[in-house]
């Protein structure tokens, strides 16, 4: 069997599957299924499969609107509902084109000035809330108490995900907490093969719990699994709160 250092923690990884022409690894060590490594320092050099351009967005948008009105709207209640501090300020992380903020300034009007969402590369349509803002998570103002990341991590190499975490602990308070959608490798292994899909979606590594433990922890925030759910988890700043998320939501 063809095997491979993880391009994630480094241990060895055997040959999972190829997939429009690129090798992808599963590392029994951290959990994850990625591309192989020379590919992901090649796309940390710059050299990227997809780019996040208006094709991308034309194939994009359609299902981010739906998601924002629909399954991303009840992941950003369920991250409100769990925080344990009161939410001033909260984040769409890869915000698209923005259209969760419009749905949540909707539903909660009076919650709208308190709604930001940050992009790197929004499409040329999108929304024209003021908390909307074309940049990079370390380049926004402030802090943040609360906040979702949707369909975003599995975009990102390794380097790229402990840079994005790095910044999101530097824009949040103790007791802090983020929502993250996206699916992981046991989601993939068990129910979406497909997921991994480095061409059309450009999603290029399905990370394993593990392996989302060591990135986050690293940098102060406490990651809890949401029961048998295989496609989200949760991350807490410093967490001071005496229950675990479980009991919280009892």
């Amino acid at each position: 069997m063809m095997t491979s250092a993880c391009s994630v923690c480094g241990e060895r990884a055997d040959f999972w599957k190829r997939v429009d022409g690129f090798d992808f690894f599963d590392c029994p060590a951290c959990g994850s299924i990625a591309l192989a490594p020379d590919v992901i320092a090649a796309i940390d050099d710059g050299q990227h499969i997809r780019q996040y351009d208006e094709s991308y967005w034309q194939d994009e948008v359609r299902s981010a609107n739906e998601r924002a009105w629909s399954s991303s709207l009840a992941r950003s209640a369920e991250a409100i509902y769990l925080c344990s501090k009161p939410v001033h300020r909260f984040i769409d992380i890869g915000s698209g084109d923005g259209s969760l903020l419009d749905s949540l300034s909707y539903h909660l009007p009076g919650f709208r000035d308190r709604l930001w969402g940050v992009e790197m590369f929004p499409p040329e349509k999108h929304t024209d809330h003021p908390g909307y803002v074309h940049a990079s998570l370390g380049a926004m103002a402030g802090s943040y108490d609360c906040g979702v990341c949707v369909e975003v991590i599995e975009h990102l190499t390794p380097k790229m995900l402990d840079r994005l975490v790095m910044d999101l602990a530097q824009k949040s308070e103790p007791g802090s907490i983020f929502m993250f959608n996206t699916g992981l490798a046991d989601f993939v292994r068990l129910e979406d093969r497909s997921y991994i899909d480095p061409i059309r979606r450009g999603h290029i590594v399905s990370y394993g719990l593990n392996a989302i433990q060591s990135i986050f922890e690293r940098h102060h925030f406490k990651v809890s699994r949401l029961g048998s759910r295989n496609w989200a988890f949760i991350a807490e700043k410093s967490p001071e709160a005496p229950f675990e998320i479980h009991h919280r939501i009892w």
